[in-house]
């Protein structure tokens, strides 16, 4: 698949600052050009979901599993459990840019509403692991 496929049904909009008809066709075949060397490059045009997000944190730890300095088996199963309870209580479909500092303000009582029984503590280690 090329890096073309991937955009496929999308649309990027982007204004060329200008009413002068020949400015914008030159500045528009300039940010075509562009464009296509950004996607050949593998650069992404568009942000990415909670989701992508999590599955690419997960791969990057596994890669610290069994590593000198690195996490434990153990430590990645955690890490996963609360990367799994982060989609439970936001959506995996969200935009990472969409969200801000005071997007887990409320992240305890999220996820007393998930799992009444959680623990504190559980909570805690949750937040310092999405933090």
């Amino acid at each position: 698949m090329s890096g073309l496929d991937t955009y496929r049904k999308k649309y990027l909009r982007r204004s060329l600052k200008t009413t002068d008809y020949e400015t914008a066709i030159g500045r528009g075949e300039k940010l075509i050009l562009e464009t296509h060397s950004d996607i050949s490059s593998g650069k992404k045009l568009f942000g990415i979901t909670l989701g992508e997000l999590v599955d690419e944190y997960l791969k990057w730890r596994e890669k610290d599993v069994g590593v000198e300095g690195g996490i434990t088996e153990g430590r990645l199963g955690t890490i996963k459990s609360q990367c799994r309870a982060l989609l439970r209580t936001k959506s995996e479909k969200l935009k990472v840019a969409e969200l801000d500092k005071n997007s887990f303000y409320d992240w305890g009582q999220m996820r007393r509403q998930d799992n009444p029984t959680i623990m504190p503590i559980t909570i805690r280690n949750e937040t310092a692991t999405i933090g």
